[in-house]
């Protein structure tokens, strides 16, 4: 049976120490660290193990991109043997049309998300400005009626 991805980038995650392990969620967390790729958030890796390291990974940037991520990452840790060893044995590279793929989701997804709070975010001020101008209406309506009855 094959091993698959996440076993590989498990396998080489358990050759980590613990500092080096340290500064491997370090790069995962640090924006500019990625080659382009939103970094996972602090709080998500602070009491992951290994196991759940690759998982969020996998999920976040699928594994295509979790590999170069992993190699990219063991390489400015100055750990180019484990980046030697997960390039040679994983049986699927990283692709740059899989990576252009992935980000063209991304965005798309990205702007999904602004346009969903952006039209919340219109609602809510069309709702607050109607209500804005129901009320100065009655009021308006209000000292209409009173000049009325005072000038009776």
């Amino acid at each position: 049976m094959a091993i698959s991805v996440k076993e590989r980038l498990l396998a080489v995650l358990d050759d980590l120490g613990s500092d080096e392990l340290k500064r491997f969620k370090w790069h995962l967390t640090t924006e500019n660290q990625l080659d382009g790729f939103l970094p996972i958030p602090k709080g998500q890796l602070e009491t992951s193990n290994r196991l759940d390291i690759v998982d969020q990974m996998v999920q976040k940037y699928r594994e295509n991109v979790a590999v170069k991520i992993t190699l990219d990452i063991l390489k400015k840790i100055s750990r180019n043997d484990l980046a030697e060893k997960l390039n040679r044995d994983c049986p699927i590279g990283p692709s740059e049309e899989d990576g252009e793929k992935f980000q063209h989701e991304y965005k798309l997804e990205v702007k999904r998300k602004f346009l969903h709070v952006f039209n919340g975010y219109q609602s809510r001020a069309i709702n607050n400005f109607s209500m804005r101008s129901t009320q100065s209406s009655t009021s308006q309506r209000v000292e209409v009626e009173r000049s009325i009855r005072n000038m009776r």
